[in-house]
């Protein structure tokens, strides 16, 4: 993470996931649930970028992640 660029473009998802990470270590969750959510988030920027969608956080749809979603079902 610390020397990816993608986790410190400001505005991205996955620079939220570092705020979001650090919540989730507040509210006393185990490492690997917090490690698992950020696993999934990455998943998630990649597929987006592999797709050429935004990763901003504000661009983001719910057709982005729904579609995400339905893809991950079918490849299990």
């Amino acid at each position: 993470m610390d020397d990816d660029p993608r986790w410190r473009d400001p505005g991205s998802l996955l620079r939220h996931a570092l705020s979001w990470k650090l919540a989730l270590e507040a509210d006393g969750r185990a490492p690997r649930t917090v490690h698992g959510y950020l696993a999934a988030v990455e998943l998630f920027d990649r597929w987006q970028r592999a797709h050429d969608r935004p990763t901003q956080l504000t661009e983001i749809e719910r057709d982005d992640i729904r579609e995400w979603l339905v893809e991950m079902r079918t490849r299990c």
